[in-house]
């Protein structure tokens, strides 16, 4: 095993031991991370691996496979977070909306009240 593979191993196994301490997700989540975790140690110890699947579904290397499904996850990640981000926009401005709404009438009762 070469130094670049040892760190790497390293570097993964305290990302998957931060994912799980920290993040607490659902069930299928959990698995879907240890799958996702387990093939990426796979192929640090076994690189040849990649190139062999790459091989399979018609990419020439494996590193470009790599890149490709990287490529994608971001994009995936990227629309799923913006998606989360509008939706607690919404949230935050239902919230403040009632919020101002209860304190002007709040407001108007108690200037009711000094007159």
């Amino acid at each position: 095993m070469t130094t670049i593979q040892i760190l790497l191993s390293i570097s993964l196994l305290g990302l998957a031991t931060i994912y799980f301490l920290f993040l607490r997700k659902r069930v299928i989540q959990r698995i879907i991370s240890i799958m996702l975790f387990s093939v990426g140690i796979l192929l640090v110890i076994f690189p040849n691996l990649a190139n062999k699947v790459a091989a399979i579904v018609g990419v020439g290397r494996g590193a470009d496979l790599l890149l490709y499904l990287l490529t994608i996850s971001f994009y995936t990640s990227f629309f799923l977070l913006y998606i989360k981000m509008k939706d607690m926009e919404k949230n935050q401005t239902k919230l403040i909306r009632n919020l101002a709404i209860k304190e002007a009438i709040i407001n108007k009762d108690k200037s009711n009240t000094i007159e």
